[in-house]
């Protein structure tokens, strides 16, 4: 009868050092995981934009009036002197006549 006793105290002391290493789990997983409302509050909001990866309208109507205001009548003014002016010839990738023309002269006094 003394063993019953002594295997029932037993079981009695690992029942309550279960429960005991349970209670400490516990303390220890709600301590250090926030809780979850705190979380939720501090990730910033996705907007419907960032989301499919578009830009917002918002930005993009600025991004469009301030290309339009580098553009428009409303661009910086430039003075006619300082533009450099490129030729025909420049323009289209073309040599000078005149500078074609010394050269095939140069050749034939080769």
């Amino acid at each position: 009868r003394n063993t019953k006793i002594h295997s029932m105290v037993k079981i009695l002391h690992a029942v309550s050092a279960a429960t005991m290493a349970c209670c400490l789990l516990l303390a220890v997983v709600q301590i250090s995981s926030p809780p979850r409302v705190a979380m939720q509050e501090k990730l910033p909001a996705n907007t419907v934009w960032q989301q499919i990866g578009a830009q917002d309208p918002h930005a993009a109507a600025n991004n469009v009036m301030k290309q339009n205001d580098d553009t428009g009548y409303k661009a910086r003014k430039v003075q006619l002197s300082q533009v450099q002016a490129q030729s025909v010839w420049q323009q289209i990738g073309a040599q000078e006549p005149h500078a074609a023309a010394n050269k095939v002269m140069k050749q034939n006094d080769d």
